[in-house]
């Protein structure tokens, strides 16, 4: 489930354990969730879709099918379904983000 999601965080450089911290769950937790065993919340599809990924539309990213096939679609020109994309408004390294500014950007 979820391959857009995990496409792109393995594209981005993103790992498991970086994205659940991002999220501030535990590893375990993020392979049960884009497995599809537990859900995600809400506030984590949006700290997801807002801060870490924007520049992709979340029904993209949250599709339980897989994207169109690759010669029916536009794509990137890293081979990634665009149809869906929203353009680029700003680039948020997890690296860089601090619990204190995940707080300021949501509200």
């Amino acid at each position: 489930m979820f391959t857009n999601l995990k496409t792109v965080l393995y594209q981005k450089g993103i790992s498991l354990r970086q994205y659940a911290q991002f999220l501030g769950v535990s590893e375990k937790t993020i392979q049960n969730k884009l497995n599809g065993i537990t859900d995600f919340t809400y506030p984590e599809f949006r700290k997801t879709c807002i801060l870490l990924l924007p520049e992709y539309n979340a029904d993209f990213l949250f599709s339980e099918a897989l994207s169109p096939s690759p010669a029916s679609s536009p794509q990137g020109k890293d081979g990634l379904n665009r149809e869906n994309a929203v353009p680029h408004r700003r680039k948020i390294s997890v690296r860089r983000i601090s619990r204190s500014n995940i707080t300021k950007l949501i509200n």
